[in-house]
């Protein structure tokens, strides 16, 4: 199949026609041509006057519920919603159940996603059975495919553990992600520790949780060597823990969820559990010294941490509701403030350029030659999604039936075009 993409505006630094204007000839999954002009009978034409092309977006953070919890999030609902998101490629969370702590359970997922429009990347869990006793099988999992290895929104409690996970990584270059968390400071937190959790009466989670967590595996990683990715920063001083270590030279990466440069704890009031979230949502100021952290390098992905829940986990009492927001089908469409002050270059950087360079995947540009993994999307186009209109299966989506500015026309990915359906 072949597609002509007419007057796109380009959105890849490394491309000839980086902010210009240009059309694009795609066959199969190569793009054949990058020209201010060009014209193929045999192709399907898009017409992309006003719009913006770029570097496929990738998603280094996403949990679904295959298997296991398909009635939160099956792989085709998901992938599906990502599409919709713009994202091309995304990295699964291994916490399912039976989780992916071996090299079957990862095969198994690319086999079951092989079809599907997106890449899907499964992480394995750090630990066996994602316990927190012993390791699981790395090597085995790294050479079936696993991108990285994590234990999701759990703490690696035992710090020998990661120790020996940084260690033994290293020798095939394979990254350990660390959740900033400390379970034991945080144990029964509803939401941030502040004067907002005090107003609504709800147990708040301290800040230094975070930055205990990253202190202690930072230290890990200086004394082992590896590849330390934090994931999920939510405070200015983990911020600057981890800038601390950059500037040292330690190889770690971090990313920092979408959730929380959009919203602070103010967003609780109301006491929607859709805004109920690990890490939880922090003050104004927190939020802004992430925003900085992003334009300094210190941050380096920015994650919609996709988290589905159902009815019965998520739409009950406060205290008793699970964690998690599932915005990615709609994450771009609230995002028109956020990237009008970090502005589009490092937006692409953040969501389609450094993770790739961070995972060693595929690089892509927009130039001849190159893998056709592409997101179209148009900046001013006003819209909004209903549960019944959404692809993900999840019901704790704040974004639902909000006006939305910023839209996903379509990708193309594995020899394709997807359009959004909206």
């Amino acid at each position: 199949m072949k597609y002509l993409i007419k007057s796109a505006t380009i959105l890849d630094p490394a491309s000839a026609f980086a902010n210009q204007e240009a059309d694009v000839l795609i066959a199969g999954d190569q793009i054949i041509e990058v020209s201010k002009n060009i014209e193929d009978p045999s192709a399907i034409q898009i017409n992309a006057k006003g719009l913006f092309l770029s570097p496929g977006w990738v998603d280094t953070q996403v949990q679904f519920g295959e298997p296991g919890f398909e009635e939160r999030e099956t792989l085709e609902s998901g992938t599906q919603a990502a599409a919709r998101g713009g994202f091309t490629s995304i990295f699964l969370s291994p916490e399912v159940f039976p989780t992916t702590d071996n090299k079957g359970a990862v095969e198994y997922l690319y086999s079951k996603s092989e079809s599907l429009p997106v890449h899907v990347y499964p992480m394995g869990t750090v630990t066996a059975a994602n316990a927190g006793t012993d390791l699981a099988e790395l090597f085995d999992m790294y050479q079936s495919g696993a991108i990285a290895f994590s234990d999701g929104k759990k703490e690696i409690r035992n710090p020998n553990l990661l120790k020996l996970a940084l260690q033994y990584s290293s020798t095939f270059n394979a990254p350990i992600y660390s959740f900033p968390h400390n379970e034991d400071l945080g144990f029964g937190g509803q939401m941030n520790e502040g004067k907002t959790s005090t107003l609504l009466g709800l147990k708040g989670m301290v800040a230094m949780a975070e930055d205990i967590a990253i202190q202690r595996d930072l230290s890990l990683l200086e004394y082992s060597g590896g590849h330390l990715h934090i994931n999920g920063v939510s405070t200015e001083k983990g911020a600057k823990r981890v800038q601390e270590a950059k500037a040292l030279g330690h190889n770690v990466t971090a990313s920092v969820n979408l959730c929380n440069l959009l919203y602070t704890e103010e967003n609780v009031k109301g006491y929607s559990t859709d805004f109920k979230t690990l890490p939880p949502l922090r003050p104004e100021e927190d939020r802004v010294a992430l925003l900085k952290a992003l334009k300094e390098g210190t941050l380096d992905v920015i994650t919609m941490d996709h988290t589905p829940c159902d009815i019965e986990i998520k739409q009950c009492e406060f205290d008793h509701a699970a964690f998690g927001m599932a915005i990615l089908e709609t994450g771009f469409g609230a995002c028109n403030d956020l990237i009008q002050e970090l502005g589009w270059e490092l937006w692409i950087e953040k969501i389609a350029l450094r993770p790739r360079e961070i995972f060693d995947l595929p690089k892509i540009s927009i130039s001849e030659g190159n893998i056709a993994e592409l997101t179209l999307f148009d900046t001013k186009a006003k819209w909004s999604l209903s549960k019944k209109e959404a692809y993900s299966k999840s019901v704790n989506n704040p974004m639902l039936n909000q006006s939305l500015e910023g839209k996903v026309v379509g990708i193309f990915n594995k020899g394709q075009y997807v359009e959004s359906g909206i």
